[in-house]
């Protein structure tokens, strides 16, 4: 019956950081409607983790992290941050200085934390938190987290040999496709997870149409992603998409910030705001080019920027944190909170958005939500997302932004370009999800009947 079936969703990397943007904020709203929706769909939701190859139910991974979430995770972003840098500082003295000391480091830890004890203790840890959860043959394992990060051979034959069917969210493709923009350990596991979860996943659903349509063709030309030169036998029907939701409401209360944001609005100059991680596929560079020479030109306006450091960016950073109109006309929030988001879509003139690359590019839709204009690069992922309500402009060129920069500036906000657009609630984007799995899962039910039948009449 259907309404003894389960979606048992992969929560893992979520479950293990107080992180709430990107994945997480995905992975943590889709979970805070699941029960709810499953309820009404007749299917029960369970979200776990993986602990030592077992599966444990993580009911606390929903909403805001719970206090000992944050400290461990932040203790364990501490401890692991400490030890990369201590090890960077060994190898520029030498490289054999630092090979010996990841030696010893390692020669330590199994002396007095070894792995049995490591194992013991993390699986009572997370029992005390959660029952542990076995699949059956049918269930639906909704591998919605961040499954690159887990030891996914492991992962997927578990999952496999209980018989349980696996539909794999997919947020983009930028590591297959623009490798330049990671570490290229980084780049490399997720090109081998995901020709691994090619093979062992029933279905893939895409966050957008563009990374689903990316995926369909890749598969196909790209030999990273084959095995011994064949692509999967996936179909590109296998290949979906969902509708992401957005959570910054869109209502009448008033937003407050903090005085070093609030500043940035004093004295009538138009804001163009940035929201997102600082990492070079955001092209903060053009950004702040087209700032400069918009500056020198005579322009009026200010940039306000709101997102943490991220990586491979130690010269934008220093960039900004030197700049001559720092604290003047440039500003830089690296720990905005959701309502200082909001203040800022709100008040500012625009938002820039110059990205080189997304899976989805939710600052559009949080901008456009919040009755804000955009100007964005013209990708195929912004197109889908923003429509002809976004004012685009073309990748690398500087010139044209500052164009439009002017325009902006000289201008009052046009109420047509946002006014009536809607955008899912986060509960609708769970909904779609789920319905999606169960409506796949459904099929393959009744073809694998289907081919029963015909087997048996063929004996």
């Amino acid at each position: 019956m259907a309404g003894q079936r389960r979606i048992v969703i992969d929560v893992t990397s979520t479950a293990n950081t107080d992180l709430n943007t990107g994945i997480q904020r995905v992975v943590r709203r889709i979970v805070e409607h699941a029960d709810e929706v499953g309820k009404e769909l007749g299917v029960s939701c369970i979200p776990v983790q993986l602990v030592r190859g077992r599966l444990i139910a993580a009911p606390k991974v929903a909403g805001k992290p719970s206090w000992d979430d944050r400290l461990f995770g932040s203790l364990g972003r501490s401890f692991h941050g400490g030890r990369e840098r201590l090890r960077k500082r060994l190898r520029a003295i030498s490289p054999n200085v630092g090979e010996s000391a990841d030696r010893f480091g390692r020669r330590l830890r199994k002396l007095l934390y070894p792995k049995s004890l490591a194992a013991g203790t993390e699986m009572a840890y997370w029992s005390a938190r959660g029952r542990r959860v076995d699949l059956t043959s049918d269930d639906v394992l909704l591998a919605l987290d961040a499954t690159w990060v887990l030891k996914y051979p492991e992962f997927y034959r578990m999952v496999r040999s209980r018989g349980c069917r696996i539909s794999q969210v997919i947020y983009d493709l930028i590591p297959v496709t623009h490798p330049e923009f990671f570490e290229t350990r980084l780049s490399e596991t997720f090109v081998e997870w995901l020709r691994h979860a090619l093979t062992m996943a029933d279905e893939f659903r895409a966050i957008s149409a563009t990374v689903r349509d990316q995926l369909r063709q890749l598969r196909h030309v790209e030999p990273r992603l084959m095995t011994d030169g064949v692509s999967s036998a996936l179909r590109d029907e296998d290949i979906h998409a969902f509708p992401l939701g957005a959570d910054l409401q869109a209502d009448d209360r008033p937003a407050t910030a903090r005085e070093s944001l609030s500043r940035a609005f004093d004295g009538g100059e138009p804001v163009f705001c940035n929201v997102g991680t600082i990492e070079p596929r955001k092209n903060h560079v053009l950004l702040l080019d087209a700032m400069d020479d918009y500056w020198k030109a005579g322009g009026r306006g200010r940039l306000v920027l709101a997102g943490r450091i991220g990586w491979k960016c130690r010269d934008l950073e220093t960039r900004l944190r030197s700049h001559a109109e720092a604290g003047r006309r440039l500003f830089w929030l690296d720990d905005a909170t959701d309502e200082e988001v909001r203040y800022l879509y709100r008040r500012s003139r625009a938002l820039v958005y110059p990205s080189i690359v997304e899976g989805y590019g939710l600052p559009i839709i949080e901008a456009l939500h919040q009755g804000t204009e955009v100007l964005a690069s013209d990708t195929p992922i912004h197109r889908e997302v923003g429509g002809d309500r976004v004012s685009y402009f073309a990748l690398g060129r500087t010139d044209e932004l500052v164009a439009r920069l002017g325009e902006y500036a000289s201008t009052p906000k046009d109420p047509r370009r946002t006014s009536g657009f809607r955008v899912p609630t986060w509960k609708e984007s769970c909904r779609g999800l789920l319905e999606g799995v169960l409506r796949s899962a459904e099929r393959a039910r009744d073809g694998a009947r289907t081919t029963e039948r015909e087997r048996r009449r063929a004996a």
